[in-house]
């Protein structure tokens, strides 16, 4: 597939309607992303953009996105949970911490077996090897990304797509939760387009093509059933997530948590003892361990009380 064979109509991006924009924006943070990704067209085209059509065209999104940000900042409510953001780490800290998430996340590119709901991620306030390593190959990526939004627009759009989704919650604003997979759901579209388009280029004969295009697709699809099967329960879920990160006290509560809804209070107990063994302060999982085994003293009745309930990645 040639995408340079004819020349086409380009579409008026921009001048849908700006309603979705807004109630997308309300639902999930990624959508502020949308002018973006407008403009990532408009830089991926072939033929030099006239900027002052560009303006016109987008002007509404990026005015829309200007005062988003501008209710969210004055909202008492946004506001506090800005601060909160801050207070996590400081910027330098916040910055090498998204590093290593940025490069976990690409990492299950190449080990989608090995997914986690909640990894865990640590907080890291130094440089070592790792990090350097993962900051060049970075950086390369997204420098083949930008110089190749003219020459291979396929290319240059798809990976500066991958960093843009990525930028809302993995950049500069700090997150407890360091990285989590589902952040890749949005910003993958990017890399497998650029994917696609990239092996079509490659003019492979169409006779190569069926038996290795089936194997990966066979192999994807199995990873895939694997990984919705670890969704059957909360008991499996969390019991996958441990498995991933034996050392998240989280994933071993909400572990317990799952295992006392099944009244299965022995099994919570020890879940339980996993988290407090990993963090000793653990006010949910020392008040659920206490509410199992009162549970297992009543023979499986109801104790007084209510377990505390598990707390999300």
């Amino acid at each position: 597939m040639d995408i340079r064979r004819k020349a086409r109509p380009r579409p008026r991006l921009g001048v849908g309607p700006r309603p979705p924009f807004i109630l997308a924006a309300a639902t999930k943070e990624t959508a502020l992303t949308l002018p973006a990704a407008l403009l990532l067209c408009e830089l991926s085209a072939r033929e030099r953009p006239d900027w002052r059509l560009v303006a016109r065209r987008q002007a509404a999104h990026w005015l829309l996105l200007v005062l988003m940000l501008g209710f969210a900042l004055a909202h008492a409510r946004y506001r506090n949970l800005l601060e909160i953001a801050l207070a996590q780490r400081s910027a330098a800290d916040n910055l090498l911490t998204q590093v290593g998430g940025i490069g976990y996340l690409v990492s299950r590119l190449f080990a989608p077996h090995h997914l986690n709901i909640d990894p865990a991620l640590p907080v890291l306030m130094e440089w070592n090897a790792t990090l350097v390593l993962q900051v060049l190959l970075l950086s390369v990526l997204l420098l083949i990304g930008i110089l190749n939004l003219r020459k291979r627009p396929w290319l240059g759009f798809g990976i500066c797509w991958f960093f843009l989704q990525l930028a809302p919650t993995n950049s500069l604003l700090p997150r407890i939760d360091v990285a989590n997979e589902r952040q890749l759901y949005l910003a993958l579209w990017g890399l497998a387009v650029a994917l696609a388009f990239q092996l079509a280029q490659m003019g492979f004969p169409k006779r190569v093509l069926p038996a290795p295009t089936i194997a990966v697709l066979a192999a994807l699809a199995i990873t895939c059933v694997q990984r919705q099967l670890d969704y059957r329960s909360e008991i499996a879920l969390w019991s996958a997530s441990v498995r991933e990160s034996p050392w998240n006290a989280r994933a071993w509560n909400n572990l317990g948590y799952a295992h006392a809804l099944e009244g299965n209070h022995e099994k919570a107990v020890q879940a339980y003892t996993e988290a407090l063994t990993f963090a000793p302060k653990d006010f949910r999982a020392r008040h659920n361990l206490e509410y199992s085994r009162a549970a297992m003293r009543a023979g499986g009745a109801r104790p007084s009380g209510e377990a505390a309930r598990p707390s999300g990645p």
